[in-house]
């Protein structure tokens, strides 16, 4: 096929109908895919948004794991929210025949289309690190911290503009091109980019492929998704993990391995607030800056339930925490599952210091699952071994975005199995190590702890002023 002569004009696209008149633009819902809410503003109440739905200017979006909407502006322009991002359309109007549209992306992956045949647009795309300014285009911004920010052209020109550069990337009819915001162009963008299939041996870690070799043995089925870019597993025998079984847990420092039952796909997340970061089976989110990795998605496959792990290596934030002076404070628990259990009392000082705080939640993306089983290993620095701390259980029948929450609503049930494994506290001398683990048995300790528990009782059902 030969190319016509330069001269030759390009054949134009359709015309979407009439032209609107002057004023704000409706948004229309046009697909909605997971775990999705929506507002018409920002003090609005979030609900569940329905395709056909109309919004005004000032709508605003979030959406969840595995999850997202995707609305249409007028007839020719198709904003597309995806999963664990929020996103607000502060304007959507035709002006002095320009359609002029603006949106605000807190957090998240937003893909932008617009058919600029016979039309005018201006577009601009905002977030906390970037702008975007279009002139009709296919293009994406995606700005998830602790991430990079990227801006992707796919076709037409793009402006971004940020705190450190000014640069325009794409152009008519040109391919997919991008710039990362630690970049000074797409072309030194290119250069630093490189791309694995974790499906292959090398590509993994030694951890994931012991693993994966692991999760084949039992008979699950492993393969390699490409839009989402992490490896998956369906079927086979999940593996189970406690005190007798914490050779081949992949990770060096701490580990969280959730089970279930049932025929069900889960998802296993773990967030650590103060670093801006989660681990989830969702490309970009399968490997995080602070050292959180899960090796696969499990999708379920059979009635024997399935399983995920979000693990850590040695250095892991809060591994470097210390037992307070003279030791941890127990009490005796309760035998649960056929395993003693302790009580670590609520006294003043009776905490690990340099701890980091980890949220876990749990979230059913298909299927019906019977029950889960949530457990804690962490590494002792005494020993090198791995020690299993705790474990969260109960029936599963909705998402738990913090399993924590659901222990304090009597829903799922804690114990915990061992003292969390620390660095022991200096005594006062320096010259030794203090112990570890001091039980209250003793009547001063026992009394103490009684009275402490009685004076917050006491606050807590007196009438507040």
């Amino acid at each position: 096929m030969q190319n016509p002569p330069a001269s030759q004009p390009r054949a134009r696209g359709p015309i979407f109908g009439p032209l609107p008149p002057e004023g704000p633009l409706k948004i229309t819902v046009v697909e909605v895919v997971g775990k999705v809410q929506a507002r018409a503003d920002g003090a609005g109440a979030w609900a569940e948004p329905a395709v056909g739905q109309e919004l005004p200017e000032g709508a605003e979006f979030r959406t969840g794991v595995k999850s997202f909407i995707k609305v249409r502006i007028d007839s020719d322009q198709v904003i597309t929210l995806d999963r664990l991002g929020v996103t607000k359309i502060n304007k959507a109007s035709f002006e002095e025949g320009v359609f002029k549209s603006e949106v605000a992306v807190k957090f998240g992956r937003v893909k932008y289309e617009i058919e600029s045949a016979g039309r005018v647009h201006d577009a601009t795309v905002r977030s906390a690190t970037s702008t975007l300014a279009v002139r009709g285009t296919v293009f994406e911004l995606y700005d998830q911290p602790p991430f990079t920010p990227q801006a992707i052209s796919y076709t037409g020109a793009v402006l971004v503009r940020d705190a450190r550069k000014q640069v325009r990337i794409g152009s008519k009819g040109s391919s997919k091109v991008q710039v990362d915001g630690d970049k000074q162009t797409a072309a030194e963008t290119a250069l630093a980019s490189a791309s694995f299939d974790p499906i292959i041996n090398g590509a993994r870690t030694p951890a994931e492929q012991r693993l994966i070799e692991q999760v084949i043995a039992r008979g699950g089925i492993v393969s390699f998704d490409s839009p989402g870019g992490i490896p998956v597993v369906r079927g086979g025998m999940p593996l189970l993990f406690d005190e007798n079984n914490t050779v081949n847990l992949p990770g060096a420092g701490l580990n969280f391995v959730l089970n279930w039952t049932g025929d069900a796909d889960l998802n296993l997340t773990v967030a650590l607030p103060k670093f801006g970061d989660i681990t989830t089976p969702v490309t970009n989110l399968n490997r995080t800056q602070s050292g959180g990795i899960t090796a696969f998605d499990h999708r379920g496959g059979s009635t024997l339930g399935g399983f995920e792990i979000v693990f850590f290596d040695a250095n892991y934030p809060g591994g470097a925490a210390t037992n307070p002076p003279g030791g941890l404070v127990t009490f005796p628990g309760p035998t649960i599952n056929g395993r003693p259990t302790i009580i670590i009392p609520d006294l003043p000082g009776n905490q690990l210091t340099g701890a980091e705080t980890y949220i876990t939640s749990v979230n059913i993306v298909t299927g019906t699952p019977i029950d889960f089983s949530l457990k804690t290993f962490v590494l002792d620095p005494a020993t090198g071994g791995q020690v299993f701390v705790s474990e969260q259980f109960g029936p599963l029948t909705q998402d738990v975005p913090n399993t924590n929450d659901e222990v304090v609503a009597g829903r799922v049930q804690f114990v915990i199995y061992n003292v969390p494994p620390a660095l022991p506290a200096p005594d006062n001398s320096g010259r030794r190590a203090a112990p570890r683990i001091r039980t209250a048995s003793a009547p001063s300790l026992a009394g103490q702890f009684a009275a402490y528990a009685a004076q917050k009782q006491q606050r807590a059902s007196s009438p507040r002023r």
